[in-house]
């Protein structure tokens, strides 16, 4: 019996991870390599920041925000004030994270998408959170760029780029 449990062991575990989609609502979406992110028009960073919340396509402040309702903060290396221009920005990498704000009441989820620029601009990372009641699910890249709204679009990569 010992043994028949160990052997199963292994295919019940693998039975528990979620099959990649390629649909940008499904929350087991990955972005694909070679996607980016278009800044659709002008941002401006105010003085002394270096950062730029947009939520429910609108500009906004850390304490303005609902941290119930996904938001994404905009990360620069230099400090405003300044304009960033309309460019498109390569997705280098992305990670997911969560965790306790309060426990056993509040939850966080967040995912950070590290961008890279081919001009030069200064951008660091994108990082989209929320705050939700137990039990709850992370939220899809549909609903980052429905946060977004019209300041930046993804455009992902579906195709294979190791094939000719």
């Amino acid at each position: 019996m010992r043994l028949a449990t160990f052997l199963l062991l292994p295919i019940l575990l693998s039975a528990c991870q979620s099959i990649p989609s390629d649909n940008p609502k499904s929350l087991s979406f990955r972005v694909p390599p070679g996607s980016t992110l278009s800044l659709n028009k002008n941002l401006d960073i105010a003085e002394g920041n270096t950062h730029v919340m947009i939520q429910s396509g609108k500009l906004t402040t850390e304490k303005q925000r609902n941290n119930y309702v996904v938001a994404c903060r905009i990360n620069f290396r230099d400090f405003g004030p300044r304009t960033i221009e309309p460019e498109i920005f390569n997705i280098l990498r992305t990670e997911d994270d969560e965790g306790w704000v309060s426990r056993p009441n509040i939850y966080f989820y967040s995912t950070e998408i590290y961008l890279g620029s081919e001009k030069g601009t200064d951008i660091i990372k994108i990082t989209c959170s929320t705050w939700a009641m137990p039990p709850s699910v992370n939220f899809s890249y549909a609903e980052i760029e429905q946060a977004l709204g019209g300041y930046f679009t993804f455009s992902f990569n579906f195709t294979d780029p190791t094939k000719p």
